[in-house]
């Protein structure tokens, strides 16, 4: 259905921008597992004033497509 369709876009989309899984097939739990640990090795390098400035976009980008899909 459309929540499996969405879901495995969006892994798609994760095989390709994770660095270490670039365009390897990879089942989707693992792409979920390695995204989360992905995130965690970023927002330890990064400074706590650019990691807001990330959320504040971030929020931005998916009202918007929020409120463009509904």
């Amino acid at each position: 259905g459309y929540c499996r369709d969405r879901i495995k876009d969006s892994c798609d989309q994760l095989r390709v921008l994770l660095p270490y899984i670039r365009g390897r097939k990879t089942d989707m739990a693992s792409i979920l597992e390695m995204s989360v640990d992905y995130i965690k090795i970023v927002n330890m390098c990064m400074p706590q004033t650019l990691q807001d400035q990330v959320r504040v976009v971030s929020l931005h980008i998916r009202m918007e497509k929020f409120t463009t899909t509904n």
